[in-house]
């Protein structure tokens, strides 16, 4: 199936590891250059040698997002890149936030990272998608916000996530920007909390696989690579504000997402 969308230019935050390279992988696979934004410039530099190099047309950027001014200073620096016509706002995590009674401060930092960075960084790129008449925004939320799935910081931030990405859907799909999202449940990736569990707790693994999933199995970050790849493409111009749920059966809401 072509996808449509060969040369088209992707940003992928959070997109050095796990679920945000297997989805920068796939999308370069469909023939997409990739500018991919991380943290670390190490890991940036080889996310970028294994999709294939500035040569392919990718690009990294090592910037962290979180910081005042972050994806100011993300967009500053791909102006080299060229016009982007998909976003897929990865970046996102619990920055060890358990306590459902932690300072606000720390409330804020979780929502910083799940939320405002995606906020900001669409304001200032869906306008020329606008213009263009030709958009992709898929956001990367959780299971975690539509039903009681781990921390509730990060839920809670997840779930405003996909609150503001219904909305914005319905507010720019006339304009040929359709803005999606997926919801993963607990995904396998490599240095992860899951591995770290199987290689540390491997009782507790097979419990959780065997009570939590009706796939007895975690989602792998291929799987979410592939229907973010779809959601991104010509023929899910059917789709605004539609949300799908990769999770192996893990979900339990009778709300649809």
């Amino acid at each position: 199936m072509d996808l449509g969308i060969a040369g088209r230019r992707a940003l992928v935050t959070g997109a050095s590891s796990g679920i945000g390279f297997a989805i920068a992988q796939t999308l370069a696979a469909e023939g997409a250059q990739i500018a991919l934004a991380a943290r670390t410039a190490p890991d940036v530099d080889a996310a970028v040698a294994r999709l294939g190099g500035t040569s392919a047309g990718h690009r990294g950027y090592t910037v962290d997002l979180t910081s005042d001014g972050g994806p100011a200073t993300l967009l500053a620096a791909c102006t080299d890149f060229g016009a982007i016509d998909i976003i897929v706002h990865n970046l996102g995590g619990t920055l060890g936030v358990n306590d459902p009674l932690a300072p606000l401060a720390q409330w804020r930092d979780v929502f910083r990272i799940n939320l405002e960075v995606a906020i900001e960084l669409n304001d200032a790129l869906i306008p020329a998608m606008r213009e263009r008449g030709w958009g992709r925004v898929v956001a990367v939320l959780s299971l975690g916000a539509r039903e009681h799935s781990g921390t509730i910081a990060y839920g809670t931030a997840k779930a405003a996530l996909g609150a503001y990405t219904r909305g914005l859907a319905r507010n720019v799909a006339r304009d040929g920007v359709v803005v999606t999202a997926v919801s993963p449940g607990a995904t396998l990736t490599e240095n992860g909390h899951w591995a770290e569990q199987t290689r540390t707790n491997p009782q507790r693994v097979a419990n959780y696989l065997a009570t939590e999933t009706t796939r007895g199995r975690f989602v792998e970050p291929h799987e979410i690579a592939a229907v973010v790849a779809f959601l991104a493409s010509d023929a899910a111009s059917a789709c605004g504000g539609t949300f799908v749920g990769v999770d192996a059966g893990q979900g339990r809401s009778f709300e649809q997402p």
